[in-house]
């Protein structure tokens, strides 16, 4: 067994002194090895690029990398606060239950294997090695490969395989465990990257809910949105949230339940937590406790405070919280303070319910006639006010885009070998913005230009030969002159394969065709030795002072006023664009072109498009994609249809399907 390869874990070499017969099926033993080897790798690479969680991921793994090796035990060795510690193992146990010092041994050469971050084959230790030093003191050959991510050790892959064989075979253990290292490496960083992602998903969603923790100034709306958005925006069983009177602590509202019995066990034990907790500690509090044990009620894994006299109390069966969902806790608890502050503070302005009763419920009518009278007067108002004409605008959010760019696709399924620019860069036509490279493609020219080389000796023997056809007979000059041609014609055709290729290389070369600035958000780190698919796009190219506009989405029913104020307008109908980062800066344009419908997502209704045009010198940003709102105006309408022109739309469809 010798060193391996990437794509051939070991090579066999069939050496033996038997029969043919028996050489025969030695090698059909090895064959189907090797077959079995490549086959267990490829389900490892796959496994890798699937969109499986760590769980599942883990023990497919391990299990593929065992059966191929034919190792003992495979196991994922991770750290925490400095300190290895197994946490998968698949196969026999490495040592025996309860030896906690050979365990310890072990773990602290996993740890310096770690720390070197070079992967290391080391034999079992000797009976009399010191217990207290890093040894290896399994019964086997361990092989530890640190998995790197961005050259840091996160975990050791360790492979336990018997002891014996020569060194070719230790080498080829050690040089499969790396690359089974290296795929491990490679599905780490694609989690770090998911769960960055998850995060970043998570604190936008926490964004769009604490808006609803504002939307009232009643002191029990105020509190049913704070535990309602919590439990709705966190994973939690139950948030309840609890104020102080005076010495004594009571729940306020509770998530998921509208009403409960405050003098009920369940709800007097949150109550004396509460208090008894608050005296020890007044900060936040994210230790996993049980209020009863004897009750059957849900653990406390943190404790908020809004105010001094209001906290949160979070309860839910599955662990403790963890630090980032701790961030995102303390995040939500300020917006919830804040939101409970500015109820404090409405409920102790003077007579302020009573303001907002009144406001809400009116004022007072004596006498009947009186009450018709005035009845008559207000609908004789709302009438006169009803139809009022008022300007008809359409708005639509849009995005900014160029007109003059350059959109880079990768020409072919390749790697990304070098990044020559960055975000923001100035380029010009024909300098390099990447370069790629195929190691399928090169290996197609090699094998041309071998194939030419031959052809090119034999060519050289043939004229050789056809010098000195004096002595031949004819049939031997005809073979001689057709062996010629044919040869001549594979050349010719390997010419144009080989000239074929080298194009497709040379494409791999990607450059820019018109002068602009690059447009990519972190293109070195996305696209740098990354592999990439056909038709990709990678980067985009755009002449900041060329031409731009705004691509909005039209609603369906808003569609019709914007057409009638196209075929009403002999010069192109005016907009106006407010971009999201600058709204106290509205643009004027000028809408070019409009469609009827444009189909989006499945899960979205059809749009009407609306091209709009801007001026270049006076947009306030120059970023494609950057998010505007379009106001287009659409003549006038009464203020009765424009405030309710969606219900009267239903109304006049419904109608129109029974007539």
């Amino acid at each position: 067994m010798e060193t391996l390869s990437p794509n051939e874990p070991f090579r066999f070499s069939a050496q033996s002194t038997t029969a043919a017969g028996g050489n025969a099926s030695s090698e059909d033993l090895v064959h189907q090895t090797r077959r079995e080897i490549q086959r267990l790798v490829r389900e490892a690479s796959d496994l890798v690029h699937s969109c499986r969680d760590a769980k599942t991921f883990w023990p497919s793994f391990l299990d593929r990398v065992q059966r191929a090796t034919a190792a003992q035990s495979v196991s994922l060795w991770e750290f925490r606060d400095e300190l290895a510690a197994e946490q998968i193992r698949v196969g026999q146990p490495s040592h025996a239950d309860g030896d906690t010092e050979a365990i310890g041994c072990y773990a602290q050469l996993v740890a310096e294997v770690a720390a070197r971050g070079e992967p290391v084959l080391v034999p079992p230790a000797a009976a009399e090695v010191d217990r207290a030093a890093a040894a290896n003191t399994t019964d086997s050959l361990a092989v530890l490969v640190p998995i790197l991510v961005d050259g840091l050790s996160e975990a050791v892959l360790e492979v336990l395989m018997p002891t014996g064989g020569g060194l070719a075979t230790q080498r080829g253990y050690l040089r499969f465990a790396a690359q089974m290292g290296d795929l491990a490496g490679e599905f780490l960083r694609t989690e770090t990257l998911r769960r960055v992602r998850r995060d970043e998903q998570d604190w936008i969603r926490l964004g769009q809910n604490v808006a609803g923790l504002h939307r009232s100034l009643a002191f029990d709306d105020t509190a049913a949105a704070i535990v309602d958005v919590a439990a709705a925006t966190f994973e939690v069983d139950r948030v309840s949230l609890l104020r102080r009177d005076g010495n004594h602590w009571h729940v306020v509202t509770i998530s998921g339940v509208p009403d409960f019995d405050s003098h009920a066990p369940t709800v007097k034990a949150l109550a004396g937590y509460v208090a008894r907790r608050r005296q020890i500690d007044d900060g936040p509090v994210w230790a996993v406790e049980s209020i009863d044990e004897e009750a059957d009620i849900i653990p406390v894994v943190g404790l908020l405070p809004l105010h001094p006299t209001c906290v949160l109390l979070l309860q839910r069966e599955g662990g403790p919280i963890s630090p980032t969902q701790q961030r995102r806790w303390l995040a939500f608890a300020a917006h919830a303070a804040s939101a409970w502050s500015n109820t404090d503070r409405f409920e102790a302005i003077p007579y302020a319910s009573l303001q907002s009763q009144l406001f809400t419920a009116g004022g007072r009518v004596e006498g009947s006639r009186r009450k018709v009278l005035l009845a008559g007067l207000i609908a004789l108002l709302l009438s006169a006010v009803a139809m009022l004409p008022v300007p008809m605008v359409v708005s639509a959010d849009g995005k900014l885009e160029p007109l003059d760019k350059q959109t880079v696709y990768a020409p072919r399924d390749a790697v990304v070998d070098k990044v020559h620019v960055t975000h923001g860069d100035m380029v010009q036509p024909g300098d390099i913005l990447a370069e790629l490279i195929d190691p399928q493609l090169d290996q197609q020219i090699d094998d041309c230009l071998g194939q030419q080389n031959v052809l090119q000796q034999r060519d050289r023997e043939l004229k050789a030969l056809m010098i000195s056809m004096a002595g031949k007979t004819s049939e031997e000059r005809e073979r001689i002159e057709g062996e010629f041609k044919v040869v001549q014609q594979k050349r010719d055709g390997i010419a144009r394969q080989l000239h074929l290729l080298q194009q497709q290389r040379t494409d791999l070369t990607l450059r820019a065709s018109l002068a602009g600035q690059v447009i990519g958000w972190r293109i070195q780190h996305e696209l740098a030795d990354r592999p990439v698919r056909r038709s990709q796009q990678l980067l985009q190219v755009v002449d900041p002072d060329g031409r731009w506009v705004v691509r909005a989405s039209v609603p369906q029913e808003r569609i019709d006023h914007v057409l009638r104020a196209v075929d009403g307008s002999q010069q192109p109908v005016d907009a106006q664009v407010i971009f999201r980062s600058f709204p106290s800066q509205p643009l004027a344009g000028s809408l070019q072109n409009i469609g009827l419908a444009a189909l989006t997502a499945e899960s979205e209704p059809a749009t009407g498009m609306a091209e709009i045009a801007v001026e270049t010198d006076l947009l306030p940003i120059r970023q494609p994609g950057a998010i505007a709102t379009v106001a287009i105006p659409c003549g006038r309408e009464p203020l009765f249809y424009v405030a309710f022109q969606d219900l009267i739309r239903a109304v006049s469809e419904a109608i129109g399907v029974y007539l």
